[in-house]
């Protein structure tokens, strides 16, 4: 993506994992020491709360399930950065903006809504900017709109991903009226399947559930703690530094430039739905497609002042993180 001499790292990676496990411990160890670990289940759609019985066996482990789930996720787009060609070599600074930005927000230290709905999301992500002909083009589109509907029903206000799913047919040049109807045709399959066995259940009460569930959690009162508000400003600056550098950045490929596009509209997507519906669980959404921008824009250094800058951001984030906590 970018010029072939901008080749050198804001780290190297040495300096990368010794930063990963400065940070993961800065980061995590408080919540053991100064909080309790809970299941989350305020804002949880059909599915999670059809888990939560299970889920609730686990409270004790819960940060470790979720840590381990973000680093597995973590490892998983080390290697989609170099396959999408995000990056023209494999990094592992994936694995330490998920570290650092999950770990921001104390309550997803635990196992949320957003944690299944947001795997459910990057797979529907990852269907939509394959790359394939017209015919499985069509099927990829089914996909994206099943695993949107699947991700609904862990968190509903994840329904609101769809429109920008489309934003990102239009990046990829595959907007047409076939791929609209793919999509929502893959989007209704979950939600007939489980209104019909709702329906044969006798439980047909349950099918205004998730509605009343997404209009309950969007809320224009401002809920969001000082040093959250603080932290989602901060990647929300860091967002736009990162679309300035992208948008003067030299590209050999099309397709890469298309998917870069979805990446930070996802991104700012998912930012606007945090501040819109609190509690609703959109930050693990907002650090996995910002951990691709991040991850795409630090990777190479053309300048001393995106160095500073990515020092500086760490930092800042961490401390902001810290001060939470009074000893």
């Amino acid at each position: 993506m970018y010029k072939e001499h901008d080749n050198k790292s804001v780290i190297s990676l040495s300096g990368v994992i010794l930063l990963t496990l400065l940070v993961g411990a800065l980061v995590w160890i408080p919540t053991y020491l100064f909080d309790t670990p809970t299941i989350h289940t305020a804002g949880g759609g059909t599915l999670y709360r059809a888990l939560t019985p299970m889920l609730t066996q686990m409270t004790a482990y819960a940060p470790l399930v979720s840590w381990a789930i973000m680093l597995g996720i973590s490892i998983w787009q080390c290697w989609q950065c170099a396959h999408l060609r995000l990056v023209r070599s494999t990094s592992l600074l994936p694995i330490l903006f998920n570290v650092l930005l999950f770990g921001m927000f104390v309550s997803e230290h635990s196992i949320t809504p957003g944690l299944p709905a947001a795997i459910c999301l990057y797979i529907a992500f990852m269907q939509l900017i394959s790359p394939c002909n017209y015919e499985d083009s069509l099927w990829h589109a089914v996909e994206t709109g099943f695993f949107v509907a699947l991700s609904s029903l862990f968190a509903p206000t994840y329904v609101l991903y769809l429109p920008i799913c489309w934003i990102g047919m239009v990046l990829l040049n595959q907007f047409k009226l076939p791929h609209l109807l793919a999509s929502l045709m893959g989007m209704l399959i979950p939600y007939i399947l489980l209104f019909s066995f709702w329906f044969l259940t006798n439980q047909n009460h349950l099918i205004i559930y998730q509605w009343e569930v997404l209009q309950h959690q969007f809320c224009l009162d401002w809920l969001w703690s000082t040093h959250e508000t603080i932290l989602l400003a901060l990647m929300g600056i860091t967002l736009l530094v990162a679309l300035l550098g992208f948008m003067h950045q030299h590209t050999d490929r099309l397709h890469p430039r298309a998917v870069s596009s979805t990446c930070f509209a996802l991104s700012f997507a998912s930012l606007l739905l945090a501040f819109l519906y609190h509690n609703a669980h959109h930050t693990p959404a907002l650090v996995l497609f910002t951990t691709l921008v991040l991850t795409q824009y630090f990777h190479y250094r053309s300048k001393k002042a995106t160095t500073v800058f990515f020092y500086a951001l760490t930092i800042c984030l961490l401390f902001v993180y810290l001060t939470q906590f009074k000893v």
